[in-house]
């Protein structure tokens, strides 16, 4: 992705597929030309083993803050925020039918 692409999708959820087959899901907070990101409030899904499943370990946990190499990066997904839906809905039901004008002073001269 170029550096146009990801600049407008600073502090917004991605989910990074790294090339060992976990997924970072976490806000974009920087990122430089090498894709190096930092991510914020990161929860790691890793592909369930025999051997978790023997043992109970669970596929998820959170790691918080993450400065991953770029060199691992498979594949970048920008999530839909949650808010944005309510954000372009606008209620406009309340708002004022007519501008009010401002009363005109005079001057004291």
């Amino acid at each position: 992705m170029g550096k146009s692409n990801m600049l407008h999708n600073i502090n917004k959820q991605l989910r990074i597929t790294v090339d060992d087959g976990r997924e970072l899901l976490g806000k974009l907070l920087v990122y430089d030309k090498h894709m190096n990101v930092v991510l914020s409030d990161v929860e790691e899904t890793r592909p369930q083993t025999k051997k978790m499943k023997e043992e109970g370990v669970t596929a998820t946990r959170q790691l918080g803050l993450v400065l991953l190499r770029g060199e691992h990066v498979v594949s970048v997904t920008v999530l839909p925020d949650a808010h944005s839906k309510e954000e372009k809905e606008a209620n406009f039901d309340k708002a004022p039918k007519q501008k009010k004008t401002a009363v005109k002073r005079t001057r004291k001269e």
